[in-house]
C-alpha cells in the first residue's frame, strides 16, 4: 500500500546578492523577493543562510528591523522588507 507523501515548499533562491555581501544585504535581497503574504519565516531564513549560522541571521534579520529596513508580518518570527 502507498502513501501520500506531502512535498515541502521550496524556498525561493535570492537573485542578484553576492556571496561576499554582508549577510544583512543578501537577506535583504532575498526578502525583496520573497513572494508570500505572511513574510518570511525565521526557519526559512536559517535554511536559506544556513552557513553563516542561526544567530548571525538572527543578529541581521535585528539590525534591519533597527534601521527600519524590515518589519515582522504575523509574529515575531515572521519577516519582510519595507
Amino acid at each position: 500500500m502507498m502513501t501520500a507523501v506531502s512535498k515541502p515548499t521550496p524556498v525561493p533562491m535570492a537573485p542578484a546578492a553576492s556571496d561576499s555581501a554582508p549577510l544583512r544585504e543578501q537577506i535583504a535581497t532575498f526578502l525583496r523577493t520573497f513572494q508570500n503574504a505572511d513574510g518570511a519565516a525565521l526557519e526559512e531564513l536559517n535554511t536559506r543562510f544556513g552557513t553563516a549560522g542561526p544567530q548571525a541571521v538572527k543578529a541581521a534579520i535585528d539590525e534591519l528591523l533597527d534601521e527600519g529596513e524590515a518589519y515582522t508580518t504575523i509574529d515575531e518570527n515572521h519577516f519582510a522588507v519595507v
